[in-house]
């Protein structure tokens, strides 16, 4: 499905979809039908920088594929995979399904040289913290708070969108694909 270089918000911004998010939302597909739709129902705040929300559709179209886990610790064996287009591996769950969703999450952010919007991510699916790798100082809060969040969840594993799984713990993977 080809995706529109702009799509209008319901409050009359235009948002931009660069090349590179359209390589990123390979490992999204089941988000390319309903991405207009979520973005021409979205209100993006009045000189907000960024803008991230679950915008519900008002009807099922597909499954959320991040699931709540048994809490592992960071340094005990779960399983990891690539998705398409991302330099880091993700945490996944083999055999599981996803949840039932009505939303698509949108994230937007505000280009201060070109002064304009553009689309970072979109998914089926509800809001949910940065994997760590995408937090560049690890004494953060929001880092240990996104360790946290991804040592109870993970996402289904599709092979599809998704290179052979490997078994690592959390601290191995931070240390082998550092931040940056």
């Amino acid at each position: 499905m080809e995706i529109k270089d702009e799509i209008i918000t319901a409050n009359g911004k235009t948002i931009s979809i660069p090349e590179d998010t359209k390589k990123h939302l390979s490992a999204h597909p089941d988000v390319l039908e309903f991405l207009e739709e979520a973005i021409s129902k979205t209100v993006v705040p009045e000189k907000a920088k960024y803008f991230e929300g679950a915008i519900n559709l008002g009807r099922i179209i597909g499954e959320s594929k991040l699931i709540e886990t048994e809490k592992i610790m960071p340094n005990e064996k779960t399983t990891f995979a690539f998705r398409l287009e991302r330099k880091y591996p993700s945490r996944v769950i083999k055999n599981e399904k996803g949840m039932l969703c009505d939303s698509v999450t949108i994230e937007i952010k505000f280009d201060n040289v070109k002064k304009e919007y553009y689309l970072s991510t979109a998914y089926v699916g509800f809001p949910c913290p940065y994997e760590p790798f995408y937090i560049s100082d690890e004494t953060s809060d929001e880092f240990k708070q996104a360790l946290d969040f991804w040592c109870k969840h993970a996402l289904v594993y599709d092979s599809v969108i998704m290179d052979s799984a490997f078994e690592a713990s959390w601290d191995e993977v931070l240390k082998k694909y550092p931040s940056g």
